[in-house]
């Protein structure tokens, strides 16, 4: 299971001497939870480890904006 939460941080001001509120800004954390099983998965498969999972993700991008049939004639 994944969600995102988005925590307020503080932001600092910039002068001090004004008196305005304080600042926040909304920052997204993602929160990810595990079964036993799915954690076991994780550590015993190296294709599912999360760096795996976004080179996968950045690959079928580039394949998106890239496509071989028209730039693969191109790197030969």
């Amino acid at each position: 299971m994944k969600f995102i939460f988005r925590v307020p941080v503080t932001v600092p001001r910039v002068d001090e001497n004004l008196r305005l509120p304080s600042l926040y800004q909304r920052v997204p954390v993602e929160i990810q939870v595990l079964t036993l099983d799915d954690y076991k998965h994780v550590k015993e498969h190296p294709d599912a480890k999360h760096e795996a999972y976004k080179k996968r993700q950045f690959d079928e991008f580039l394949q998106i904006i890239f496509p071989k049939s028209i730039y693969a004639p191109l790197l030969e």
